[in-house]
Protein backbone atom coordinates (compact mmCIF):
# COMPACT_ATOMS: atom_id res chain seq x y z
CA UNK A 1 0.00 0.00 0.00
CA UNK A 2 2.87 2.22 0.81
CA UNK A 3 4.15 1.54 -2.64
CA UNK A 4 1.09 2.34 -4.24
CA UNK A 5 0.79 5.86 -2.16
CA UNK A 6 4.41 6.76 -3.62
CA UNK A 7 3.65 5.86 -7.13
CA UNK A 8 0.79 8.49 -6.98
CA UNK A 9 2.75 11.48 -5.28
CA UNK A 10 5.61 10.46 -7.38
CA UNK A 11 3.51 11.13 -10.50
CA UNK A 12 1.41 14.01 -9.33
CA UNK A 13 4.87 15.77 -8.53
CA UNK A 14 5.76 14.72 -12.49
CA UNK A 15 2.53 16.01 -13.73
CA UNK A 16 2.85 19.66 -11.80
CA UNK A 17 6.24 20.57 -11.93
CA UNK A 18 6.25 19.84 -15.59
CA UNK A 19 3.39 22.18 -15.38
CA UNK A 20 5.67 24.94 -13.31
CA UNK A 21 7.93 25.33 -16.36
CA UNK A 22 5.01 26.52 -19.01
CA UNK A 23 4.29 29.90 -19.79
CA UNK A 24 0.55 29.72 -17.91
CA UNK A 25 0.25 27.10 -15.27
CA UNK A 26 -3.60 27.21 -15.67
CA UNK A 27 -3.75 26.64 -19.36
CA UNK A 28 -1.22 23.29 -18.72
CA UNK A 29 -3.75 21.83 -16.25
CA UNK A 30 -6.73 22.37 -17.92
CA UNK A 31 -8.32 19.67 -20.42
CA UNK A 32 -10.36 22.06 -22.24
CA UNK A 33 -8.31 22.99 -25.74
CA UNK A 34 -9.61 25.03 -28.24
CA UNK A 35 -10.21 23.04 -31.70
CA UNK A 36 -8.05 24.34 -34.72
CA UNK A 37 -11.38 26.26 -36.36
CA UNK A 38 -11.67 28.29 -32.49
CA UNK A 39 -14.45 26.58 -30.81
CA UNK A 40 -13.89 25.15 -27.78
CA UNK A 41 -14.25 21.41 -26.98
CA UNK A 42 -17.23 20.17 -25.81
CA UNK A 43 -16.90 18.10 -22.44
CA UNK A 44 -19.27 15.19 -22.27
CA UNK A 45 -20.79 14.30 -18.99
CA UNK A 46 -21.67 10.95 -19.62
CA UNK A 47 -18.10 10.15 -20.72
CA UNK A 48 -17.01 11.81 -17.43
CA UNK A 49 -18.98 9.19 -15.32
CA UNK A 50 -17.68 6.08 -17.47
CA UNK A 51 -13.84 7.04 -17.05
CA UNK A 52 -14.61 7.89 -13.53
CA UNK A 53 -16.06 4.37 -13.28
CA UNK A 54 -13.36 2.64 -14.53
CA UNK A 55 -10.65 5.13 -12.76
CA UNK A 56 -11.93 6.95 -10.07
CA UNK A 57 -10.74 10.81 -10.58
CA UNK A 58 -10.06 10.07 -14.50
CA UNK A 59 -13.75 11.85 -15.26
CA UNK A 60 -12.59 15.15 -12.97
CA UNK A 61 -9.27 14.97 -15.01
CA UNK A 62 -11.08 14.65 -18.41
CA UNK A 63 -13.33 17.69 -16.83
CA UNK A 64 -10.11 19.86 -16.09
CA UNK A 65 -9.80 19.38 -12.45
CA UNK A 66 -6.70 17.67 -11.27
CA UNK A 67 -7.09 18.63 -7.27
CA UNK A 68 -10.82 17.00 -7.43
CA UNK A 69 -9.22 14.03 -9.40
CA UNK A 70 -6.28 13.27 -6.99
CA UNK A 71 -8.75 13.70 -3.54
CA UNK A 72 -11.18 11.08 -5.46
CA UNK A 73 -8.74 8.99 -6.65
CA UNK A 74 -6.93 8.68 -3.03
CA UNK A 75 -9.91 8.74 -1.29
CA UNK A 76 -11.18 5.81 -2.99
CA UNK A 77 -8.37 3.98 -3.28
CA UNK A 78 -7.60 4.59 0.67
CA UNK A 79 -10.92 2.59 1.34
CA UNK A 80 -10.31 -0.05 -0.89
CA UNK A 81 -7.07 -0.37 1.14
CA UNK A 82 -8.73 -0.47 4.28
CA UNK A 83 -11.30 -2.54 3.32
CA UNK A 84 -8.51 -4.94 2.37
CA UNK A 85 -6.40 -4.69 6.16
CA UNK A 86 -9.97 -5.18 7.06
CA UNK A 87 -10.29 -8.20 5.79
CA UNK A 88 -7.09 -9.76 6.70
CA UNK A 89 -7.50 -9.15 10.36
CA UNK A 90 -10.60 -10.87 10.00
CA UNK A 91 -8.95 -13.48 8.83
CA UNK A 92 -6.14 -13.42 11.30
CA UNK A 93 -8.60 -12.87 14.44
CA UNK A 94 -8.42 -15.75 17.12
CA UNK A 95 -11.75 -15.15 19.17
CA UNK A 96 -15.27 -14.23 17.76
CA UNK A 97 -15.12 -11.23 19.65
CA UNK A 98 -12.26 -9.77 17.74
CA UNK A 99 -13.61 -11.36 14.31
CA UNK A 100 -16.53 -9.26 14.89
CA UNK A 101 -14.85 -6.09 15.50
CA UNK A 102 -12.96 -6.28 12.35
CA UNK A 103 -15.98 -7.42 10.59
CA UNK A 104 -17.86 -4.28 11.97
CA UNK A 105 -15.29 -1.58 10.49
CA UNK A 106 -15.02 -3.58 7.44
CA UNK A 107 -18.36 -3.58 6.13
CA UNK A 108 -18.26 0.25 7.79
CA UNK A 109 -15.29 0.73 5.04
CA UNK A 110 -17.12 -0.46 2.26
CA UNK A 111 -20.46 1.43 2.50
CA UNK A 112 -18.04 4.74 3.15
CA UNK A 113 -15.99 3.15 -0.08
CA UNK A 114 -19.25 2.81 -1.94
CA UNK A 115 -20.70 6.48 -0.83
CA UNK A 116 -17.22 8.15 -1.95
CA UNK A 117 -17.07 6.09 -5.51
CA UNK A 118 -21.03 7.45 -6.07
CA UNK A 119 -19.72 10.85 -5.45
CA UNK A 120 -16.71 11.01 -7.22
CA UNK A 121 -18.98 9.63 -10.53
CA UNK A 122 -21.74 12.63 -9.34
CA UNK A 123 -18.81 14.87 -9.29
CA UNK A 124 -17.05 13.67 -12.74
CA UNK A 125 -20.71 14.16 -13.89
CA UNK A 126 -21.30 17.92 -12.43
CA UNK A 127 -17.63 18.87 -13.51
CA UNK A 128 -18.09 18.06 -17.43
CA UNK A 129 -21.87 19.49 -17.16
CA UNK A 130 -20.44 23.03 -15.96
CA UNK A 131 -16.84 22.75 -17.59
CA UNK A 132 -17.62 26.29 -19.35
CA UNK A 133 -18.98 27.49 -16.68
CA UNK A 134 -17.14 31.71 -15.81
CA UNK A 135 -15.63 31.48 -12.55
CA UNK A 136 -14.11 35.22 -12.62
CA UNK A 137 -14.07 36.85 -9.36
CA UNK A 138 -15.23 39.85 -10.53
CA UNK A 139 -18.66 37.96 -10.76
CA UNK A 140 -19.03 37.47 -7.76
CA UNK A 141 -21.32 38.83 -5.22
CA UNK A 142 -20.33 41.26 -2.59
CA UNK A 143 -23.07 41.79 0.40
CA UNK A 144 -21.46 44.92 1.48
CA UNK A 145 -19.88 47.56 -1.14
CA UNK A 146 -18.79 50.00 1.12
CA UNK A 147 -17.93 50.40 4.76
CA UNK A 148 -19.60 48.67 7.59
CA UNK A 149 -20.16 49.46 11.28
CA UNK A 150 -19.92 46.12 13.59
CA UNK A 151 -17.20 44.64 15.62
CA UNK A 152 -14.29 42.43 14.40
CA UNK A 153 -13.24 39.40 17.03
CA UNK A 154 -9.71 38.00 16.05
CA UNK A 155 -7.34 35.78 17.45
CA UNK A 156 -3.84 35.82 17.31
CA UNK A 157 -1.69 32.44 18.04
CA UNK A 158 1.45 32.61 18.80
CA UNK A 159 3.94 30.64 16.06
CA UNK A 160 6.82 29.96 18.10
CA UNK A 161 6.58 26.69 20.55
CA UNK A 162 7.54 28.48 24.04
CA UNK A 163 6.11 27.70 27.11
CA UNK A 164 5.86 29.69 31.09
Amino acid sequence: MKTAGAILWVFLWIRVSGAVGESNLADTLTAVKPLPSGKPVEKSPMGAVLRSALVPGWGQMYAGQPIRAAVAFCGVAGLAGTIVYQNQMVVRSRTQAERDFYLNYRSQAVWWCFGVYLLNLLDAFVDAHLWHFDTDPSLAFLPFSGSVAGCRLAFTFPLERGYP
